[in-house]
């Protein structure tokens, strides 16, 4: 697979000649990596539409649920087979265009629906009741602590090797990474980037959050009554 830009692949026919012991390698636009489809321009397209054959899937299982079970019953078949397949490695792949990510949205909302059945609440106050961030902002929550776990030493030395610390030189108490520099909007949508770029515009008393729950706790409360993601 070469992986680049959009223009790049219009400009001419990308192709790779490999072999291994006389063996030609095929050239795919996109292959399966522990779970996440990885396609040659980043798009992360397909991808994201087979997260929404999954949760098409659970929500109609949920329609069917809410005739059986109770409210609390409905929310833990959410968290278990909806709500985890959108958190699976979401940090990859939620930097996708506004396109990819409507159809998801849309699966999100009508599983609310689904476990607040009736008309006397719209979608964003089911969602309020049941304590469940709007999709876009679960993203940016699931992004934050990534983020945290990173600058705690949390994560892989690799990822913590991928962002840079800023040296603030007249204050030691902001705690800021690093912007890299870019010259493509693709690059906007990397983890280095848009992480780096969210963390830094946290309030200061979360960033300084002596736990991991607590940061959760903290970062849960903060993006359920900001406008941070809408």
């Amino acid at each position: 697979m070469i992986i680049t830009t959009r223009q790049k692949h219009q400009l001419k026919p990308l192709s790779l000649n490999l072999a291994i012991n006389n063996h030609n390698i095929v050239q795919t636009n996109e292959h399966r990596l522990l779970g996440v489809i990885v396609d040659n321009q980043m798009k992360w397209k397909t991808h994201i539409d087979n997260i929404c054959k999954t949760v098409a899937r659970n929500v109609f299982l949920l329609s069917k649920l809410k005739f059986l079970v109770n409210i609390e019953s409905r929310q833990l078949f959410f968290n278990s087979h909806i709500k985890s397949h959108i958190d699976y490695v979401s940090t990859v792949w939620d930097g996708s265009s506004e396109n990819n990510l409507k159809r998801l949205n849309s699966l999100h909302r009508r599983a609310a629906k689904q476990i607040l059945p009736g008309d006397s609440l719209c979608t964003d106050q089911k969602l309020l009741k049941l304590n469940i961030l709007p999709l876009y902002k679960h993203l940016l929550y699931n992004k934050g602590i990534m983020m945290y776990k990173i600058w705690n030493g949390l994560q892989p030395e690799y990822l913590c090797n991928l962002l840079s610390k800023s040296n603030f030189r007249y204050s030691t108490f902001r705690r800021h990474f690093v912007i890299p520099h870019t010259r493509i909007d693709i690059y906007k949508s990397s983890l280095a980037f848009s992480g780096a770029s969210f963390w830094n515009s946290l309030p200061t008393d979360l960033t300084h959050a002596k736990s991991l729950s607590t940061f959760k706790t903290s970062l849960f409360r903060y993006l359920l009554s900001s406008n941070t993601g809408n």
